[in-house]
């Protein structure tokens, strides 16, 4: 009886082994697509990374330019407040806002007043 149970649970077990592994279900079709996935995943990371690069490179270029003559970029700020290019402003204000600590002390109390007022700008046209 027990030699009877062994060889049909053998059976039973091999062609339960047999028809439930397709090749894309064996281990080595598991780690290629694993492998494959990672590849992707690699990929999409060191892109990811060029991106940030490039825009912090973007970013120095502009604190740079902004540094060169600030007495410009808030005479635009101001422009922009007054012409109520309140995106625009609200974009030129944060990179001010970066820099403050190396911008004449005098002007941080006009930026924030300038933040302010684009702040209530944006809010009255939806914005942020």
């Amino acid at each position: 009886m027990n030699a009877t149970k062994l060889l049909l649970s053998s059976a039973v077990l091999g062609l339960a082994f047999f028809t439930g592994c397709d090749e894309s279900t064996t281990p080595s079709a598991v780690a290629d697509k694993a492998a494959e996935t990672a590849k992707g995943g690699a990929a999409a990371v060191k892109d990811a990374a060029n991106t940030a690069a490039d825009k912090a490179g973007d970013l120095a270029a502009q604190a740079g330019e902004l540094l060169k003559d600030p007495k410009a970029a808030f005479d635009k700020l101001q422009g922009l407040v007054d012409t109520k290019k309140w995106t625009e402003a609200k974009g030129l204000l944060d990179q001010l806002m970066a820099l403050k600590d190396k911008l004449p002390t005098e002007w941080a109390s006009k930026l924030e007043g300038l933040a302010k007022t684009i702040t209530e700008g944006l809010k009255s046209v939806g914005g942020n």
